[in-house]
């Protein structure tokens, strides 16, 4: 990185040519960080065009959530290059949103960040973390000015969050390829009632769940949590010897409760995996 001097500002070009007359390098000062380092240098080939090799670094923003509609937000961070998000600590019954701003902090829109220790994409709408869960997060920082972690839920305990702004000055994560989840499954069986039961109490851990009717009438399943009836309340009606297998478009980690047209058979084999 080159070193401004006294006479050099943002603007300003600091221009240098190697002995052999080969490699030309321009550094066009964008920013300075407080200890006179040009931010920004731009490097040119012979007679080519330049770009930009690096973007800006910013402090840190350190916060913690303790309760649920805490947010920890940066300043502004116009010219960074990707950003790193951190939560850790001692806590249970958490959810959280990642945001971003286009307009220096007035409106925040839902962004999605790679999650580092899967590679898949979290973020862009609440989602609950498991009690003390260490996680890391990154993405890119296409024109935002502001990011923010916001939570939507909280039970306990302290999130401590920091936020990391970078210098990548391209995206350096892939997201569309997903790492197979490592689950512990666990099975119960839940006998077939002609009023609602819970199939499946709400988990925050759940990574799937599997729900075969093993009855010899119609089971009906809710996925809101509600009170399942077999006519306007459930999400599903499950036929005698059928299987549902949770999928990304269905999944949640809430109640899921379920009631048969009429008892008998063996109920209904529910496995979570966790």
């Amino acid at each position: 990185m080159a070193k401004a001097n006294a006479a050099t500002s943002v603007g300003d070009s600091i221009h240098t040519r190697t002995t052999s007359d080969a490699v030309e390098t321009t550094a066009v000062v964008v920013a300075e960080d407080g200890s006179d380092n040009v931010v920004g240098p731009l490097t040119q080939v012979g007679s080519g065009r330049g770009f930009p090799v690096v973007g800006m670094s910013y402090t840190a923003t350190t916060g913690t959530i303790t309760t649920s509609t805490s947010t920890v937000t940066t300043g502004n961070i116009g010219v960074a290059g990707n950003i790193t998000i951190a939560i850790f600590g001692t806590y249970a019954g958490v959810s959280v949103i990642f945001e971003a701003s286009p307009d220096g902090g007035t409106t925040y829109i839902p962004i999605g960040a790679s999650r580092e220790d899967t590679g898949g994409n979290e973020g862009s709408s609440a989602f609950a973390l498991g009690t003390n869960a260490v996680r890391l997060w990154t993405t890119g920082a296409p024109g935002f000015t502001n990011f923010r972690v916001r939570a939507t839920a909280y039970t306990s305990g302290t999130a401590t969050v920091i936020i990391l702004p970078g210098t990548y000055p391209i995206e350096p994560m892939v997201t569309a390829i997903q790492a197979p989840l490592v689950s512990t499954p666990a099975r119960a069986n839940v006998a077939a009632s002609a009023s609602s039961v819970t199939l499946r109490a709400a988990n925050a851990l759940r990574k799937g769940l599997i729900i075969s009717n093993q009855g010899t009438a119609t089971l009906y399943v809710d996925l809101t949590g509600g009170t399942a009836t077999t006519t306007t309340a459930n999400s599903f009606p499950l036929p005698p010897g059928q299987t549902y297998i949770m999928d990304p478009t269905t999944f949640t980690n809430g109640l899921v409760t379920g009631i048969w047209a009429a008892t008998g058979g063996n109920g209904a084999n529910v496995t979570e995996f966790t």
